[in-house]
Protein backbone atom coordinates (compact mmCIF):
# COMPACT_ATOMS: atom_id res chain seq x y z
CA UNK A 1 0.00 0.00 0.00
CA UNK A 2 2.42 2.71 0.50
CA UNK A 3 3.38 3.80 -3.04
CA UNK A 4 -0.64 3.85 -3.44
CA UNK A 5 -0.59 6.40 -1.00
CA UNK A 6 0.27 10.24 -2.22
CA UNK A 7 0.82 11.53 1.31
CA UNK A 8 -0.49 11.04 5.22
CA UNK A 9 -1.07 12.85 7.87
CA UNK A 10 -1.51 12.11 11.83
CA UNK A 11 -3.47 13.41 14.42
CA UNK A 12 -1.77 15.73 17.45
CA UNK A 13 -2.68 12.35 19.86
CA UNK A 14 -0.95 10.16 16.60
CA UNK A 15 -4.28 7.99 17.09
CA UNK A 16 -6.37 9.01 13.74
CA UNK A 17 -4.33 8.83 9.92
CA UNK A 18 -5.74 10.16 6.86
CA UNK A 19 -3.75 8.61 3.81
CA UNK A 20 -4.59 10.71 0.42
CA UNK A 21 -5.03 7.59 -2.18
CA UNK A 22 -3.00 8.07 -5.10
CA UNK A 23 -4.95 9.45 -8.30
CA UNK A 24 -4.64 7.51 -12.07
CA UNK A 25 -4.44 3.97 -11.14
CA UNK A 26 -5.72 0.69 -12.10
CA UNK A 27 -5.93 -2.83 -11.35
CA UNK A 28 -4.52 -5.69 -14.01
CA UNK A 29 -8.47 -6.03 -14.88
CA UNK A 30 -8.54 -2.32 -16.01
CA UNK A 31 -11.12 -1.25 -12.54
CA UNK A 32 -9.97 2.64 -11.53
CA UNK A 33 -8.10 1.98 -7.70
CA UNK A 34 -10.63 3.74 -4.87
CA UNK A 35 -10.43 4.49 -1.45
CA UNK A 36 -13.06 1.90 -1.08
CA UNK A 37 -10.30 -0.83 -2.41
CA UNK A 38 -7.59 -0.37 -0.02
CA UNK A 39 -10.40 -0.34 2.86
CA UNK A 40 -11.77 -3.48 1.95
CA UNK A 41 -7.98 -4.62 1.30
CA UNK A 42 -7.29 -3.59 4.76
CA UNK A 43 -10.32 -5.13 6.69
CA UNK A 44 -9.52 -8.87 4.94
CA UNK A 45 -6.79 -8.90 7.89
CA UNK A 46 -8.68 -7.44 10.54
CA UNK A 47 -11.68 -10.31 9.99
CA UNK A 48 -12.17 -12.27 12.94
CA UNK A 49 -11.76 -15.63 10.66
CA UNK A 50 -8.33 -13.88 9.21
CA UNK A 51 -5.48 -16.32 8.92
CA UNK A 52 -3.30 -13.59 7.90
CA UNK A 53 0.03 -13.32 9.33
CA UNK A 54 -0.41 -9.46 9.92
CA UNK A 55 -3.90 -9.39 11.67
CA UNK A 56 -2.06 -9.38 15.60
CA UNK A 57 -0.29 -6.19 14.25
CA UNK A 58 -3.86 -4.75 12.70
CA UNK A 59 -5.76 -5.93 15.96
CA UNK A 60 -4.76 -2.06 17.44
CA UNK A 61 -7.09 -0.51 14.67
CA UNK A 62 -10.30 0.78 15.64
CA UNK A 63 -12.08 1.41 12.44
CA UNK A 64 -10.84 2.00 8.91
CA UNK A 65 -13.29 4.06 6.65
CA UNK A 66 -13.39 5.60 3.28
CA UNK A 67 -13.99 9.51 4.05
CA UNK A 68 -13.69 10.81 0.61
CA UNK A 69 -13.02 9.04 -3.11
CA UNK A 70 -9.59 9.03 -2.99
CA UNK A 71 -9.06 9.03 0.99
CA UNK A 72 -9.16 6.69 4.13
CA UNK A 73 -9.14 7.49 7.31
CA UNK A 74 -7.89 4.75 9.91
CA UNK A 75 -8.72 5.59 13.64
CA UNK A 76 -6.33 3.77 16.26
CA UNK A 77 -7.71 2.47 19.56
CA UNK A 78 -4.46 3.29 21.19
CA UNK A 79 -1.67 6.11 19.89
CA UNK A 80 1.05 4.53 16.74
CA UNK A 81 3.30 6.62 15.51
CA UNK A 82 4.99 3.90 13.14
CA UNK A 83 1.52 3.24 11.17
CA UNK A 84 2.78 4.25 8.01
CA UNK A 85 5.47 1.57 8.40
CA UNK A 86 2.84 -1.19 8.94
CA UNK A 87 0.66 0.11 6.10
CA UNK A 88 4.27 -0.86 4.26
CA UNK A 89 4.24 -4.30 5.04
CA UNK A 90 4.45 -6.58 2.00
CA UNK A 91 1.09 -8.53 3.40
CA UNK A 92 -0.91 -6.16 2.90
CA UNK A 93 -1.14 -6.13 -0.92
CA UNK A 94 -4.62 -3.79 -2.32
CA UNK A 95 -7.02 -6.29 -4.34
CA UNK A 96 -10.50 -4.80 -5.74
CA UNK A 97 -13.66 -4.10 -3.39
CA UNK A 98 -15.08 -7.17 -3.36
CA UNK A 99 -12.29 -9.33 -5.01
CA UNK A 100 -12.18 -13.16 -3.07
CA UNK A 101 -10.04 -15.02 -5.86
CA UNK A 102 -6.94 -14.20 -4.52
CA UNK A 103 -4.98 -16.98 -7.25
CA UNK A 104 -6.28 -14.26 -9.72
CA UNK A 105 -3.35 -12.10 -8.57
CA UNK A 106 -5.20 -8.96 -9.76
CA UNK A 107 -3.51 -5.62 -8.32
CA UNK A 108 -1.96 -2.83 -8.95
CA UNK A 109 1.88 -3.88 -9.93
CA UNK A 110 4.14 -3.71 -13.10
CA UNK A 111 3.35 -6.96 -13.99
CA UNK A 112 -0.20 -9.34 -14.38
CA UNK A 113 -0.31 -12.84 -13.81
CA UNK A 114 -0.32 -15.19 -16.42
CA UNK A 115 0.66 -18.75 -15.11
CA UNK A 116 1.09 -19.76 -11.55
CA UNK A 117 2.08 -23.19 -10.30
CA UNK A 118 2.47 -22.96 -6.47
CA UNK A 119 6.09 -24.29 -5.43
CA UNK A 120 6.86 -24.44 -9.58
CA UNK A 121 6.52 -21.39 -11.80
CA UNK A 122 5.10 -18.34 -12.43
CA UNK A 123 4.92 -16.18 -15.32
CA UNK A 124 3.77 -12.81 -15.78
CA UNK A 125 3.80 -9.76 -18.42
CA UNK A 126 4.46 -6.04 -18.40
CA UNK A 127 1.12 -4.28 -17.23
CA UNK A 128 0.64 -2.06 -20.26
CA UNK A 129 -1.45 1.04 -17.96
CA UNK A 130 1.30 0.67 -15.05
CA UNK A 131 0.98 4.09 -13.69
CA UNK A 132 5.11 4.45 -13.12
CA UNK A 133 6.39 5.25 -16.56
CA UNK A 134 10.03 4.46 -15.66
CA UNK A 135 9.11 0.77 -13.86
CA UNK A 136 8.35 -3.02 -15.71
CA UNK A 137 10.67 -2.72 -17.92
CA UNK A 138 10.52 -6.38 -19.15
CA UNK A 139 7.89 -7.56 -21.46
CA UNK A 140 7.58 -11.03 -19.34
CA UNK A 141 9.15 -12.29 -16.71
CA UNK A 142 9.24 -15.96 -15.85
CA UNK A 143 9.89 -17.32 -12.13
CA UNK A 144 11.03 -20.69 -11.42
CA UNK A 145 11.34 -22.07 -7.48
CA UNK A 146 14.51 -24.08 -7.57
CA UNK A 147 15.23 -25.23 -3.68
CA UNK A 148 18.17 -26.46 -4.23
CA UNK A 149 21.17 -24.02 -4.32
CA UNK A 150 23.89 -25.80 -6.34
CA UNK A 151 20.81 -26.02 -9.19
CA UNK A 152 20.81 -22.24 -8.96
CA UNK A 153 24.20 -21.37 -9.05
CA UNK A 154 24.53 -24.18 -11.70
CA UNK A 155 21.94 -22.47 -13.62
CA UNK A 156 23.29 -19.19 -13.55
CA UNK A 157 27.00 -20.17 -14.69
CA UNK A 158 25.45 -22.01 -17.54
CA UNK A 159 23.02 -19.19 -18.43
CA UNK A 160 19.98 -21.18 -17.99
CA UNK A 161 19.15 -18.61 -15.86
CA UNK A 162 19.45 -15.16 -15.99
CA UNK A 163 19.25 -14.31 -12.31
CA UNK A 164 18.76 -15.89 -9.32
CA UNK A 165 18.28 -14.49 -4.89
CA UNK A 166 19.17 -16.13 -2.10
CA UNK A 167 23.22 -16.60 -3.01
CA UNK A 168 24.91 -18.86 -0.71
CA UNK A 169 27.40 -17.07 0.89
CA UNK A 170 29.89 -19.88 1.00
CA UNK A 171 29.60 -19.83 -3.19
CA UNK A 172 29.10 -16.00 -2.97
CA UNK A 173 32.60 -15.61 -3.66
CA UNK A 174 33.51 -17.93 -6.42
CA UNK A 175 30.32 -16.90 -8.13
CA UNK A 176 32.15 -13.31 -7.95
CA UNK A 177 35.11 -14.98 -9.95
CA UNK A 178 32.75 -16.03 -13.06
CA UNK A 179 33.34 -13.31 -15.46
CA UNK A 180 29.86 -13.08 -16.88
CA UNK A 181 28.13 -12.86 -13.67
CA UNK A 182 27.60 -9.78 -11.09
CA UNK A 183 27.34 -10.32 -7.62
CA UNK A 184 24.51 -7.47 -6.06
CA UNK A 185 24.60 -7.27 -2.44
CA UNK A 186 22.08 -5.11 -0.25
CA UNK A 187 21.78 -4.75 3.10
CA UNK A 188 18.65 -7.08 4.10
CA UNK A 189 16.10 -6.59 6.79
CA UNK A 190 16.75 -10.69 7.99
CA UNK A 191 18.17 -11.45 11.22
CA UNK A 192 19.79 -15.17 12.34
CA UNK A 193 18.83 -16.32 16.02
CA UNK A 194 18.97 -18.61 18.25
CA UNK A 195 15.58 -19.02 20.44
CA UNK A 196 15.21 -19.61 23.90
CA UNK A 197 12.62 -20.87 25.63
CA UNK A 198 12.44 -18.70 28.38
CA UNK A 199 9.19 -20.33 29.89
CA UNK A 200 11.70 -23.13 31.22
CA UNK A 201 14.16 -23.28 33.56
CA UNK A 202 17.31 -22.26 33.66
CA UNK A 203 16.61 -19.72 30.71
CA UNK A 204 14.11 -18.02 32.79
CA UNK A 205 17.03 -16.40 34.55
CA UNK A 206 18.12 -13.27 33.00
CA UNK A 207 21.72 -14.27 34.23
CA UNK A 208 21.58 -17.12 31.80
CA UNK A 209 20.65 -15.27 28.83
CA UNK A 210 22.84 -12.80 29.45
CA UNK A 211 25.67 -15.55 29.47
CA UNK A 212 24.78 -17.02 26.48
CA UNK A 213 24.51 -13.78 24.68
CA UNK A 214 28.68 -13.48 25.92
CA UNK A 215 29.13 -16.78 24.95
CA UNK A 216 28.76 -16.53 21.33
CA UNK A 217 31.85 -14.73 18.99
CA UNK A 218 29.70 -13.10 16.23
CA UNK A 219 32.72 -11.89 14.45
CA UNK A 220 33.62 -15.52 14.17
CA UNK A 221 30.77 -16.78 13.23
CA UNK A 222 30.04 -14.04 10.45
CA UNK A 223 33.33 -14.92 8.84
CA UNK A 224 32.94 -18.49 8.99
CA UNK A 225 29.40 -19.14 8.55
CA UNK A 226 28.26 -16.02 6.32
CA UNK A 227 31.92 -15.39 4.64
CA UNK A 228 31.24 -12.18 5.87
CA UNK A 229 28.46 -11.25 3.99
CA UNK A 230 26.59 -9.74 6.78
CA UNK A 231 26.82 -7.61 9.51
CA UNK A 232 26.93 -8.02 13.47
CA UNK A 233 23.85 -8.36 15.61
CA UNK A 234 23.59 -7.31 18.87
CA UNK A 235 21.16 -9.43 20.73
CA UNK A 236 17.78 -7.25 18.65
CA UNK A 237 16.16 -7.56 15.26
CA UNK A 238 17.10 -4.56 13.99
CA UNK A 239 20.31 -3.29 12.03
CA UNK A 240 21.79 -0.99 10.35
CA UNK A 241 18.67 -1.33 7.30
CA UNK A 242 16.47 -0.11 9.83
CA UNK A 243 16.09 3.92 9.93
CA UNK A 244 15.17 3.24 13.30
CA UNK A 245 18.83 1.49 14.09
CA UNK A 246 20.58 3.30 16.94
CA UNK A 247 24.29 2.57 16.79
CA UNK A 248 24.84 4.47 20.14
CA UNK A 249 24.33 1.22 21.59
CA UNK A 250 27.53 -0.74 22.66
CA UNK A 251 28.31 -3.66 20.66
CA UNK A 252 28.09 -6.47 22.95
CA UNK A 253 31.46 -8.64 22.17
CA UNK A 254 32.74 -12.50 22.73
CA UNK A 255 33.64 -12.83 26.69
CA UNK A 256 33.62 -16.27 27.48
CA UNK A 257 34.63 -15.75 31.66
CA UNK A 258 31.80 -13.12 31.83
CA UNK A 259 29.60 -15.69 30.34
CA UNK A 260 30.83 -18.40 32.99
CA UNK A 261 30.86 -16.11 35.66
CA UNK A 262 27.12 -15.31 35.44
CA UNK A 263 25.78 -18.88 34.48
CA UNK A 264 28.10 -19.89 37.80
CA UNK A 265 25.88 -17.12 39.98
CA UNK A 266 22.87 -18.64 38.24
CA UNK A 267 23.75 -22.14 39.19
CA UNK A 268 23.66 -23.16 35.98
CA UNK A 269 27.30 -23.61 34.78
CA UNK A 270 26.83 -27.84 34.86
CA UNK A 271 23.17 -27.43 32.81
CA UNK A 272 23.24 -29.08 29.29
CA UNK A 273 21.85 -26.97 26.59
CA UNK A 274 20.26 -28.54 23.62
CA UNK A 275 20.20 -26.57 20.07
CA UNK A 276 17.92 -28.28 17.87
CA UNK A 277 18.75 -26.91 14.54
CA UNK A 278 18.47 -27.10 10.54
CA UNK A 279 18.95 -25.25 7.81
CA UNK A 280 15.60 -24.50 7.05
CA UNK A 281 14.71 -21.32 8.38
CA UNK A 282 18.80 -19.69 7.09
CA UNK A 283 21.50 -21.37 5.19
CA UNK A 284 24.45 -22.35 7.61
CA UNK A 285 22.00 -22.55 11.08
CA UNK A 286 23.52 -26.06 11.52
CA UNK A 287 26.89 -25.04 11.00
CA UNK A 288 26.56 -21.82 12.55
CA UNK A 289 25.35 -23.95 15.59
CA UNK A 290 28.79 -26.01 15.51
CA UNK A 291 30.49 -23.11 15.98
CA UNK A 292 27.83 -21.57 18.61
CA UNK A 293 28.82 -24.91 20.56
CA UNK A 294 32.67 -24.73 20.40
CA UNK A 295 32.31 -20.96 21.62
CA UNK A 296 30.04 -21.57 24.56
CA UNK A 297 32.35 -24.73 25.68
CA UNK A 298 34.93 -21.94 25.98
CA UNK A 299 32.87 -20.33 28.42
CA UNK A 300 32.38 -23.62 30.32
CA UNK A 301 28.95 -23.98 28.79
CA UNK A 302 27.82 -27.76 27.61
CA UNK A 303 25.75 -28.33 24.90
Amino acid sequence: MPELAESWEASADVKTWVFKIRTGVEFHNGKTLTAEDVVYSLNLHRAEDSKSSVRPIMSGISEIKATAPNEVTISLAEPNAGLPSVMAMFNLIVVPDGETDFAAGIGTGGYILENFEQGVRSLVKRNPNYWKEDRAHFDAVEILAVKDSSARTTGIITNDLDAINFVEPKTAGLLAKTSDVEILQTPGKAHYCYSLRTDMAPADQSDVRLALKYAIDREDFLNKILKGYGSLGNDQPLSKAYASFDDSIEQRIYDPDKARSLMRKAGALDHVFKLHVSDTPFSGAVDGAALYSEHAAKAGNKN
